[in-house]
């Protein structure tokens, strides 16, 4: 469901635009099937390809920490990650770079985001168990 709601949302944005009625509706049914951690998988997706996009095309609002003097990006294919969290198990294809000059590979939302290359949880439900111990 998601992926249908995430493909009407780059063609409205891409096109034409699109009524407020319509997101409010397909951000329903998507809850509705999927629950908190299908919107959430949505909003990643989302910033997922935003992210790649704006660093393939060379006009960022986010720049990475460079890994050479000029890097340039090529696409690199994507990877499967699955994330453990209190609302759910979030599944996100990795979108990965490359950069064409040092040949070093990038995966922008991960390091948006801050993660480790092989973190599976988020750090919230540890804190989740912390406050319920103190307490």
């Amino acid at each position: 469901m998601q992926h249908i709601l995430y493909m009407e949302v780059i063609g409205r944005l891409s096109e034409r635009g699109f009524s407020l009625d319509e997101p409010v509706l397909k951000t329903k049914s998507l809850f509705e099937e999927k629950g908190m951690s299908g919107f959430i998988e949505l909003l990643l997706k989302l910033l997922n390809e935003s992210l790649s996009i704006s660093l393939l095309t060379g006009v960022s609002w986010w720049k990475p920490e460079s890994c050479c003097a000029g890097p340039i990006y090529d696409s690199h294919g994507r990877r499967p990650k699955e994330f453990r969290t209190s609302v759910g198990v979030l599944k996100i294809d990795w979108r990965r770079l490359s950069c064409k000059n040092c040949g070093r590979v990038l995966i922008p939302l991960r390091e948006f985001l801050d993660l480790k290359a092989y973190q599976s949880k988020l750090s919230e439900l540890e804190m989740i168990v912390t406050d319920i111990i103190s307490e």
